[in-house]
């Protein structure tokens, strides 16, 4: 069965880390939730908590300095990153790989780099075609495709 390791980079908002890392801890897919590149606030108050929470939880947290350690780190076959960028194509109309895989979403307003792109594959979600970079959003839609698709009945997967 595939691991999921939802990703969130950049946060600076502890409120924004927060709930992302609530959804990631609830949804039974998600192997772990990793934070990449965390600052300010995030850093300073939404990490303690999270930890906190995780830990209650019996969940896998994992805080990395930067993206490409995503893909040295974790035992991931595929990245995804949900971008917010019409020329990316839509995460429902490719072949989604139902393998290790990293989903990774924007935490605040930095975008991902060149590089950051290159370690896997930008999708977007079409339905959020207009709406502005909302992590949470971001992640239970992917998740919810993700889902669908390596963990539904048909697949065997569970």
């Amino acid at each position: 069965m595939p691991r999921v390791f939802l990703v969130l980079y950049a946060p600076t908002s502890p409120q924004r880390l927060v709930d992302v890392a609530r959804l990631a801890f609830s949804i039974p897919v998600v192997d772990a939730f990793v934070v990449v590149k965390p600052s300010g606030m995030a850093a300073q108050v939404g990490i303690p908590e999270v930890s906190k929470l995780a830990y209650k939880m019996g969940k896998s947290f994992v805080i990395l300095p930067q993206l490409q350690d995503v893909v040295e780190t974790l035992p991931v076959k595929k990245v995804l990153f949900i971008v917010h960028d019409e020329n990316a194509e839509d995460l429902t109309s490719i072949e989604i790989p139902c393998e290790d895989l990293a989903i990774v979403v924007q935490g605040s307003e930095l975008s991902f780099s060149k590089n950051d792109l290159a370690l896997g594959i930008p999708v977007k979600l079409s339905f959020l075609e207009r709406a502005p970079p909302i992590p949470a959003s971001d992640a239970v839609l992917a998740l919810y495709e993700v889902s669908k698709k390596c963990f539904s009945p048909e697949t065997g997967h569970h």
